[in-house]
């Protein structure tokens, strides 16, 4: 089965020359579309195929200087003490965050082209940023139309993983017994807007914003 476009959820067959990545788009009117947005991180794709290490997965991080870019993020396999349960979780990411670690909310509805996404994206940043006078987020801010224009801005660093295997089956009621991470592509690029593009528009409604409104971007 083809892969959604990224634009227009058409089946996608459609390759960008110059990252090769997956196919991503049904058309050349899709890709040329997505261009704006895509050709942020095109160039660097290709220097991001191979893992340097065996528990590396590829990541994008947001950064409050305005720079996007690819990252290798360090995962390590955890046990539950309780019934032994394996899962695959990442290490290492407070160091975007002042050494406190992230906040977690996993994304998998994309509101704005109407699709679940086939893997969820797992979006860490400061759950405490719209209140706490975190600096705001230059990168968010130049992939989102509106962001700064007052209102809700997002701030502080966001890293965006892939849980390829997530603890959920697609009815989100039994669990995967070997949840895990893969590699963000430049597809998921798109999705990870998408999402932002959504936070901007729900919390503009809204005078006083509260995390609740956030979930319910990613909660059917």
């Amino acid at each position: 089965m083809s892969p959604d476009c990224a634009m227009c959820n058409n089946p996608a067959t459609h390759r960008c020359s110059s990252c090769l990545c997956r196919p991503l788009y049904c058309s050349k009117s899709c890709q040329r579309a997505d261009w704006k947005l895509h050709k942020l991180l095109c160039s660097s794709r290709p220097s991001f195929e191979s893992p340097p290490t065996p528990s590396s997965r590829r990541a994008i991080v947001f950064l409050t200087n305005g720079e996007i870019n690819f990252t290798w993020e360090t995962t390590e396999m955890k046990t539950d003490d309780d019934d032994g349960v394996r899962w695959e979780s990442p290490v290492g990411l407070e160091k975007y965050f002042g050494g406190e670690w992230p906040g977690s909310q996993k994304y998998y509805n994309n509101v704005v082209r109407g699709r679940r996404l086939k893997e969820d994206i797992d979006l860490r940043f400061n759950d405490d940023f719209l209140v706490d006078g975190s600096e705001k987020n230059l990168a968010v801010c130049k992939v989102v139309q509106g962001m700064d224009d007052g209102g809700a801005v997002w701030r502080a660093p966001l890293v965006a993983l892939k849980q390829a295997n997530s603890w959920h089956d697609k009815q989100r009621l039994s669990p995967n017994s070997s949840p895990g991470y893969g590699h963000m592509d430049m597809g998921d690029f798109r999705e990870v807007v998408d999402y932002l593009t959504s936070w901007k528009r729900t919390t503009s409604r809204h005078s006083v914003v509260s995390w609740s409104l956030v979930k319910a971007l990613v909660i059917p």
